[in-house]
């Protein structure tokens, strides 16, 4: 998460920052967590595929 200590560095005390300024800390912080979820997601189909295991099905909401 070093974009956001970087971008915390730059612009200051967030008390002071525009909602402008929220929203592109905010968006910032979505595009690291989506692709720390793709990177999860890519190494653990790797590893599926090296295990020559499958990934386990997850149930839909409602079905039991």
């Amino acid at each position: 998460m070093r974009a956001l200590k970087q971008f915390r560095d730059q612009h200051g005390d967030p008390e002071a920052w525009s909602a402008d300024e929220f929203d592109e800390y905010l968006q910032i912080g979505d595009q690291q967590v989506l692709a720390a979820e793709a990177a999860h997601l890519l190494i653990g189909s790797t590893s599926s595929r090296l295990n020559g295991t499958a990934p386990a099905a997850v149930p839909e909401e409602g079905i039991r």
